[in-house]
């Protein structure tokens, strides 16, 4: 859940361990983060046949 930077500031200030602890108990419940990455890969010579520039 994200907070704002006030909310943040004042969990922060009266435990500064809030985030590990956070960061351990969502691991514990087996609740950690996931990523999707995608790379699309195209061969150096079809660089020139595109209307725009690939690498930007």
């Amino acid at each position: 859940m994200p907070l704002t930077d006030a909310e943040a500031a004042q969990i922060v200030g009266s435990d500064r361990e809030s985030h590990q602890r956070d960061l351990y108990r969502s691991i514990e419940h087996r609740d950690d983060a996931r990523w999707r990455f995608c790379v699309q890969i195209m061969p150096e010579a079809d660089v020139d046949k595109k209307p725009y520039h690939p690498q930007v």
